[in-house]
């Protein structure tokens, strides 16, 4: 039934593909096995990666590919006769071995191909090194031979780039159902790339912004004033840099003159620390900490960078203001000294465009999701199972390890997807009342989790053990949730307290990132469901005084946890607190000043 990625969208047991856009055949069933599967995908990665380090322009172009592909429905099908689609001939044409490479009947397309190509970009050049997962495959190909079909897709009517504010979320809505923010967040793939006159009749050698080989918020940056998103929108609109309107002359092109806009004043290179850029008005603004630099610092021809009209339409409201049958706008971007009019904040998408001037991750989180959307337009994964919670040794799910020692694997599951999630549902409804009454719960039902899951995550903990001293009380608080999990759910303790940890991080963290339940299925030690959960194999915790190397000796050999993962860790010690009955260590505020936030305080 295939419960971990890649999905195969109309599988068996997988959400059904919707109806196909005309020209488009469904493909034969596959005949390669799971495993199979996800070897030719990791060859065609490979591939991919291969061809990106030998052109890193590569990365760019297969988004764009992707993006002009997925208008109307991914079919794996661009017509290049469509003057929209000049310069996608390069990055058809580079992926065209990984195409031929794929097994007949493999039930991976040239789509999926292609999909896994714009991930792969994304992934390798955003700068929070985000994971894209290839999360479906069973795309469906239009219909004609594999490289000739792929240059002759049926025409489909794109976006331009003359477009005001209020036509660029019209087309967005109509076309995919995305909302101000999704079309905001996906606007970010122009921080890569570059416009070349000879495809679009855009002059930009440079591209968006001045770090066009990195996936980042600098695209947002530097169209934005102000030292954060909170900041008013006049500090926001008045202190940006500013942008100037210029005709680019292609009369020696077989394209029309454009009106692009232009750095007036500065390209510059604001690299934020943490989540936060800063604003440094002028030369290179490196910001290190938690606020990073904005740069809006000197500018010269060799590093000029252009904004589209449609990229100004998420900061500014040209409407009236545009001639879109030439692209030339009447307003001035910040206030001109001449008394010319200046165009109006963009009052649908200039809230979101803050955000993400500031917040790199927000932004790499929001792109990454609203991407993942756009390569399954025109099919549908509204589930059966195929989503998250996967059952871990589940039909077609990845096969449990051995299990350790006092733990027997549970029947198999009497319940149906959905009855588990409504159990699940209900479960997370009782922790978060747990955690609204007490919120010091939070931590203690983290320190539970990973004391839980020292020597294999079992549902049971030796309280006999000193270093657990003090964990009853987590165990008690959700002893009824566990109780009302209704006998071969499929759902155990262990699932159940692991629930409660990530629910604990995804209240307290700052970001208001979610912490999905993504499996289930997890043994519980032998016994009765509380007395066992309290009397569970002694297990060697890490000690309060190790060394650096002792300490990281202990996560690689329990966990094979490397530095960074050991570092992000400890950060769950930025909740809770310390208290000498339990521990012997007297911290009654915690380890940081605001140890009811999950957060990087705890470094700082």
């Amino acid at each position: 039934t295939c419960n971990a990625a890649p999905c195969v969208i109309g599988g068996n047991g997988s959400p059904t593909a919707s109806p196909l856009p005309p020209g488009i055949t469904r493909a034969p069933v596959a005949s390669h096995s799971d495993e199979e599967q996800a070897q030719i995908l990791a060859d065609a990665k490979e591939d991919i990666l291969n061809l990106i380090g030998d052109n890193p322009a590569l990365s760019a172009k297969f988004l764009r590919m992707a993006f002009h592909d997925c208008v109307g429905g991914c079919d794996g099908c661009i017509d290049l006769e469509n003057p929209d689609n000049v310069g996608l001939a390069e990055p058809i044409d580079a992926l065209a071995d990984t195409v031929a490479a794929v097994p007949d009947n493999a039930g991976i397309s040239r789509t999926d191909i292609w999909a896994l190509a714009a991930l792969t970009a994304a992934e390798e050049t955003n700068t929070a090194g985000l994971r894209f997962p290839m999360t479906w495959i069973g795309r469906q190909d239009c219909e004609g031979g594999r490289l000739e079909a792929a240059k002759a897709g049926p025409h489909r009517e794109l976006p331009g780039p003359d477009l005001t504010t209020h036509k660029l979320l019209e087309f967005f809505d109509n076309e995919f159902g995305f909302n101000p923010r999704q079309v905001t967040a996906l606007f970010g793939a122009h921080s890569i790339g570059s416009l070349a006159r000879e495809n679009s009749g855009f002059d930009g050698p440079n591209g968006w912004d001045n770090s066009n080989r990195r996936l980042d918020n600098n695209y947002y940056r530097i169209n934005m004033g102000g030292n954060s998103a909170s900041d008013p929108i006049e500090e926001l609109v008045e202190d940006a840099p500013n942008w100037t309107q210029r005709q680019v002359n292609n009369n020696n092109l077989q394209t029309p003159n454009r009106f692009q806009w232009e750095r007036n004043g500065g390209n510059g290179n604001g690299n934020g620390g943490g989540n936060n850029g800063g604003n440094n008005n002028g030369g290179n603004g490196n910001g290190g900490g938690n606020n990073g630099g904005n740069n809006n610092g000197g500018n010269n021809n060799n590093d000029r960078i252009v904004m589209l009209n449609v990229d100004i339409s998420l900061v500014r409201d040209m409407e009236g203001f545009m001639d879109e049958s030439t692209g030339e706008v009447s307003c001035q971007f910040r206030r001109p000294n001449n008394g010319e009019p200046t165009c109006p904040h963009a009052a649908q998408t200039l809230e979101f465009a803050a955000e993400y001037a500031f917040d790199n991750d927000l932004f790499l989180n929001d792109f990454r999701d609203v991407f993942s959307l756009l390569l399954v337009h025109g099919y549908d994964t509204s589930v059966t199972c195929n989503a998250a919670p996967c059952v871990i040794g589940g039909n077609g799910s990845p096969t449990a390890s051995p299990l350790p020692p006092g733990i027997t694997r549970a029947p198999v599951a009497s319940h149906s997807d959905e009855e588990q999630a409504q159990i699940l549902a209900d479960a997370k409804e009782d922790i978060l009342n747990l955690i609204g009454d007490n919120p010091a719960l939070s931590a203690k039902f983290l320190r539970m989790a990973f004391h839980d899951c020292v020597g294999g995550c079992d549902g049971c903990i030796d309280l006999e053990n000193p270093d657990n001293v003090g964990l009853a009380e987590p165990i008690d608080a959700l002893a009824d949730t566990v109780a009302a999990v209704p006998d071969n759910a499929g759902i155990s303790r262990t699932d159940i307290w692991a629930l409660a940890a990530l629910t604990a991080a995804e209240e307290t963290n700052t970001a208001g990132l979610r912490f999905p339940m993504t499996w289930i299925g997890r043994q519980d030690c032998e016994g009765g469901r509380l007395e066992a959960a309290k009397a569970g194999p002694h297990r060697e915790l890490p000690g309060p005084d190790l060394t650096t190397h002792k300490l990281l000796e202990f996560f690689d050999n329990e966990f094979g946890f490397n530095p960074r993962q050991v570092t992000a860790l400890f950060g769950a010690h930025s909740i809770g607190s310390l208290a000498r009955e339990n521990s012997g260590f007297d911290g009654p505020n915690g380890w940081d000043n605001s140890n009811r936030r999950l957060d990087n305080n705890y470094y700082r």
